[in-house]
Order: structure tokens, then C-alpha cells, then sequence
């Protein structure tokens, strides 16, 4: 089993293993990565396991004097000795967990470390955020307190839907755009080339269709200011009481978007600097 050592007259550690056909083999760790070692809770003369150094392999933490930057295929122990070091599933998690604490991963790495370890991709940090967000302003704009009135012809809260679309990915050094669009969709019987018919029709030949009208909030999130932008669009001409309701929908909105935007690890801002809202219409 590999070992953590910490260096005499220096900060620091390195690793001392023994994979078959190289003998003693010391592996330098890069500082970037001492934080992650501590963090497993790792001291001088601890064992590591395989899994942990071929992840930090992945990401160009090890290295050699002779060989450079290591790929994690260079210098690999036996399948028997990968085998009897293989972390559980619970560990496994954990130790992706600690290392996404102290490495904003890319797509491409947290893949590469889900496949050494054996486990399923999580869920992306600002997919969550968007499942979060649609589940509370969906239950929102169905309770009669959520103004949309004046957005929508005929409300029927049943058919009120929320629709999420947001930045690739959730990137803490970069700015995110929340697009939250509320609209209205309608059960109506057709036949199968979309011709309207009657109430006669079977309910499986019944499809969704959206109805005029919809609101959407487009909300820009910068890693230091918090919440920078929030755009309110939709189809109409501005008038009073679509001022009135876009006002307050944002009312409505803030504390859920600040709670997500918290859970996610996000600044929201100062609300003292929390822009006023910009209403832009298709029409004008």
C-alpha cells in the first residue's frame, strides 16, 4: 500500500509506493495539492489508496524528478493491488467531494475521476440549482398570491409551467445567466396532423399547447457582486398594471433566487445593490 510521507525540512509530502516492475518509486505532489491530502485527513506514514493517487494523476498533482507530470496509466500498481485498495462507494464520494472543495473540476475532469472511482457523474452543481429553482417558483406561480394576470389571458393555475435554461455549467469565476420563463400550456384534443376536433376525441390523441402570453425573468450572476442584472420579457405593450405585476412577481421571486443562489455556494449580492429590474417588451 502507497504511503503519505511529509518531507524533514520542508513543507509538504510526497508518496512512496511500489508498483510492480519499477521497485521504490517516490511521487512528488504539487503544493496545489497538499490542501486535498490534509482535507482526507492524511499525515506523515499514512496509507493511501490507489484510487486517490490515480485521481490526482488526472488532474497533474503527481509528478516525478525523471518523468515529469505523471498520466494516470504511468507507473500503475497490479489489478490485484488496484482490487484491494478500491474505496467503497461512500468513500469514493466523499473523496470527490473534498477534492470539488478545493478544485472547481471541468466537465471533462470530474468524468475522468467518476470513472477511477467507479462511480455515476453527479448531478452538475447549476443542474441542481436549476431543479431547485423550478421546483419553488413552480409551486409559487400556482398559489393565487403570484401575480400573472396580466401576462396570461383565462389563468388556470393547473396548466401554469415553468421552463429553466441557464449557462452551460456553473463556473464560480465566471458570470451565469438564470433565464426563468412562466407560461401556460392547454390539454387540446386534435387529430394526428394537428387538425383541431371536438371534445369527442380520445385523451390519447390529446396534446400540449402553449397559450399566448408568458413572463420571463433573465437574471446575470457575477461570482463577486452577486445578482448584476435582472431583465423582465414578454409580448406585450408596457403598461400599468404589467409594471404592477412585473414589480411584484420580482418581489416574490428575490428571497427564493437568494436561497438557491446561497445553497449552490453563489454570492447573491448586497441587497442595497440589487439592481431595479428592467422591463423590456417584445413590442417595443
Amino acid at each position: 500500500m502507497p504511503i503519505v510521507k511529509e518531507y524533514k525540512d520542508n513543507p509538504g509530502y510526497y508518496i512512496h509506493a511500489r508498483p510492480p516492475d519499477t521497485g521504490n518509486i517516490n511521487y512528488k505532489i504539487k503544493s496545489e495539492a497538499y490542501s486535498i491530502i490534509e482535507s482526507c485527513g492524511l499525515r506523515h506514514e499514512d496509507e493511501i489508496t490507489w484510487d486517490m493517487i490515480r485521481s490526482m494523476k488526472s488532474l497533474g498533482f503527481i509528478y516525478t524528478d525523471s518523468s515529469g507530470v505523471l498520466d494516470v496509466g504511468e507507473f500503475e500498481p497490479d489489478p490485484d493491488q488496484l482490487k484491494e485498495t478500491t474505496l467503497s462507494r461512500q468513500k469514493a464520494r466523499e473523496l470527490l467531494a473534498t477534492i470539488q472543495k478545493h478544485r472547481d473540476l471541468t466537465q471533462e475532469e470530474l468524468e475522468t475521476i467518476c470513472s477511477i472511482l467507479g462511480i455515476e457523474v453527479p448531478e452538475s452543481d447549476l443542474e441542481a440549482l436549476e431543479s431547485r429553482l423550478n421546483t419553488v417558483i413552480t409551486s409559487l406561480v400556482k398559489t393565487e398570491e403570484f401575480p400573472i394576470s396580466s401576462f396570461i389571458m383565462a389563468v388556470d393555475r393547473d396548466f401554469l409551467s415553468v421552463r429553466m435554461r441557464s449557462s452551460d455549467r456553473l463556473d464560480r469565476s465566471k458570470e451565469i445567466t438564470i433565464h426563468i420563463e412562466i407560461v401556460q400550456d392547454y390539454i387540446a384534443p386534435s387529430t394526428p396532423d394537428g387538425e383541431y376536433v371536438n371534445d369527442s376525441v380520445p385523451p390519447d390523441t390529446a396534446y400540449i399547447i402553449p397559450t399566448y402570453g408568458g413572463v420571463s425573468h433573465n437574471i446575470s450572476v457575477t461570482p463577486r457582486e452577486g445578482i448584476t442584472d435582472w431583465i423582465v420579457a414578454f409580448g406585450h405593450d408596457i403598461s400599468w398594471s404589467i409594471r404592477s405585476e412585473a414589480l411584484r412577481q420580482v418581489g416574490q421571486l428575490i428571497p427564493l433566487i437568494v436561497e438557491e443562489l446561497e445553497n449552490a455556494g453563489m454570492e447573491p449580492g448586497r441587497p442595497e445593490d440589487l439592481p431595479d429590474p428592467m422591463l423590456k417588451s417584445s413590442s417595443d
